[in-house]
């Protein structure tokens, strides 16, 4: 599944190359083919209840009532995408850059001081400034001059290759890096904490329990006051998580390549298992979050 319409209540799935939108009455689902021969990697519904298609070497799509306009961008491969609180749909590439689609217009901006154009992660910050992981460095969004500040190992990173990012309560900035640690910026310094050359691929701020949640090679890690901790989860040990997101504000939800997901209770440190035992369609779960509902 690449994403779930609460408003609508439609299942959006990708079946080999075959995109599906599907509606479920409680006891069986109704499927619609809705476009073949095309990669979706990425997809958020707009405030018009229009449907965005990011896609893996086709650019992006936009669905409406059965129909779609294709935006022709010099970005092909989307590899992120982000809605911020304008309603501006910003995407990522994979290799060629970032753009912002406003209002029908769409303009394209450079990324940080590198040739190397990978976007791997947009997000919003709850102040509403879109803030860019590249492997450029890491970009704030000014919107008062349309353009971008970009901060290198110059301003203080442990490096510019920016896996992912994510907020605090405070307004903080986390991210991580491509083998250089974490990092934090609360808006006027740096601060790094090393984690032994490994790659972070998934972080999550916990504000209950004010820790920081991330991922390498190695497993989950826990980031509070300063101190890392591992975090043991037996049945996860040959496999790497790839998507962390909170769970009624108190347990984590862990999406991972080959075990399924996993519900955890951090104060306990015990989990819920789920996969194709209990009726997962594949154990590698690239994303996994909650609805307003509280569906996974």
């Amino acid at each position: 599944m690449i994403a779930y319409d609460s408003v609508n209540n439609f299942f959006w799935t990708m079946e080999q190359t075959v995109l599906f939108r599907k509606s479920w009455d409680g006891t069986t689902f109704k499927s619609d083919t809705i476009m073949n021969d095309v990669g979706v990697t990425q997809m958020i519904v707009d405030r018009e209840a229009n449907t965005w298609l990011g896609t893996y070497g086709n650019g992006l799509f936009k669905y409406f009532i059965r129909d779609f306009d294709r935006w022709d961008l010099d970005i092909k491969a989307v590899k992120s995408i982000k809605m911020d609180k304008a309603g501006a749909i910003w995407m990522g590439s994979g290799n060629n850059g970032l753009a912002r689609l406003h209002n029908g217009k769409v303009k394209t901006y450079r990324v940080g001081f590198t040739t190397d154009n990978s976007v791997p992660d947009i997000d919003v910050s709850p102040a509403g400034e879109v803030w860019v992981a590249s492997m450029g460095g890491l970009g704030r969004y000014d919107s008062i001059r349309d353009r971008f500040v970009w901060y290198t190992r110059e301003d203080g990173l442990s490096s510019q290759y920016i896996t992912d990012v994510d907020f605090d309560e405070k307004g903080g900035v986390w991210f991580g890096t491509g083998g250089a640690g974490l990092n934090y910026f609360d808006g006027k310094s740096f601060t790094s904490f090393p984690t032994e050359g490994h790659a972070i691929s998934a972080i999550k701020y916990f504000p209950k329990k004010k820790t920081l949640y991330f991922e390498t090679e190695l497993g989950l890690n826990a980031l509070h006051d300063g101190k890392i901790d591992t975090v043991s989860i037996p049945s996860f040990m040959n496999t790497s998580i790839v998507s962390i997101n909170i769970y009624k504000d108190s347990l984590l939800l862990l999406g991972t390549t080959g075990a399924g997901i996993a519900v955890y209770y951090p104060d306990s440190g015990v989990g819920k298992f789920f996969t194709i035992k209990e009726g997962l369609p594949t154990n590698f779960i690239y994303y996994v979050a909650a609805d307003y509902d509280d569906y996974i």
